[in-house]
């Protein structure tokens, strides 16, 4: 908002901000903090609300990654996954979740485009 002020020459501040969506989340799929208290007494009522955390990446591109590759992903090693993934679906330094077979195992950062080079982040399924 400041920006904007400077570039009017008039100043400026915001009031309010309503964030309507990020990613997969939208306003239509959230709950409000009363909601998510009144879970505190009933907490199987929540379920319906969870998601996995591999629903919740889907906004990152998907890489996979052949069973033979699984140990080595999960000890950190660089993986060439230049025969398994699509290299014009990522971009370098960014994230992409990483499955074994249909198994979701975690997210990943993409070291290099050429060879397609992968290092885990974070392991969700171990």
């Amino acid at each position: 908002c400041h920006d904007i002020g400077k570039k009017l020459g008039c100043g400026a501040h915001m009031s309010f901000l309503l964030r309507t969506a990020t990613g997969i989340f939208n306003l239509e799929n959230g709950i409000d903090i009363e909601r998510l208290q009144s879970f505190k007494d009933n907490p199987e009522r929540a379920e319906d609300y969870l998601l996995s955390v591999d629903e919740a990446l889907k906004a990152l591109p998907a890489g996979y990654a052949p069973k033979k590759l699984e140990d080595k992903l999960k000890n950190g090693v660089r993986i060439n996954l230049a025969d398994y993934c699509k290299a014009e679906e990522l971009e370098l330094e960014k994230l992409i979740r990483i499955y074994v077979g249909d198994e979701f195992l975690g997210i990943a950062r993409c070291r290099s485009l050429d060879p397609l080079e992968v290092k885990m982040e974070k392991l969700f399924n171990i």
